[in-house]
């Protein structure tokens, strides 16, 4: 299979199924349905290469794009994507495509920044930006 034809299969199943997020690599797909960015950090301890695979996620703010980047996925399309998350896409070398471009992602009470977002704004490193993810998730899980 191409890039066009996963990404594209990866955008139809997101848009058909009520999921966060799907990874396509031919017949391979990969479908996740929890909200957040838990599920996509999940990934990044998996034991799959998923460098064939393209993605389709409903957002895409910076600190998704940093787990983007560490899976080394060949594309990535966001139903919404922010202004940073091409920035690192593109620093990346990583296709990408978006319906909607936001200039941050808010959190869920529209009140402020997301707070993942928060956590990997001062950070330009994918691995330092996965530990401020991962830091941020437990102390979340906590409170």
């Amino acid at each position: 299979m191409t890039l066009n034809t996963d990404l594209e299969k990866a955008k139809q199943i997101l848009k058909e199924k009520n999921c966060s997020c799907v990874f396509c690599r031919g017949n391979d797909v990969i479908i996740k349905t929890e909200s957040g960015i838990a599920p996509l950090v999940g990934f990044t301890d998996s034991e799959i290469d998923y460098s064939d695979f393209c993605a389709a996620d409903r957002i895409i703010g910076k600190a998704a794009a940093f787990i983007y980047v560490l899976l080394n996925v060949k594309a990535v399309h966001g139903s919404v994507m922010s202004v940073s998350a091409v920035e690192i896409l593109n620093h990346a070398n990583i296709a990408y495509s978006y319906d909607v471009l936001a200039d941050s992602i808010i959190n869920r009470t529209g009140t402020g920044l997301c707070p993942m977002e928060d956590a990997v704004k001062d950070t330009d490193d994918p691995q330092t930006a996965l530990d401020l993810i991962k830091n941020k998730l437990s102390f979340l899980k906590k409170n």
